[in-house]
């Protein structure tokens, strides 16, 4: 039986959009800063936050908050 998003508790719904984060800042450093594919991507600061991780933190918090109701 399925479980639903809004029915986990507080403390795995945070850790899920912690988790979710932490991946898109590993994809940057191993694929994005490695290979060089920041040259493409505008306004993206090595090592640095930037546009990019503040446009995916509001996408990862607008999945989660659709995802609660």
């Amino acid at each position: 039986m399925p479980v639903a998003f809004k029915t986990l508790p507080l403390i795995v719904r945070i850790a899920t959009l912690a988790t979710f984060f932490n991946c898109w800042v590993l994809f940057e450093e191993l694929i994005v800063d490695r290979q060089g594919l920041d040259r493409f991507m505008p306004f993206y600061r090595v090592g640095d936050l930037c546009v990019w991780d503040l446009a995916m933190a509001a996408l990862l918090v607008l999945a989660w908050w659709r995802l609660h109701k």
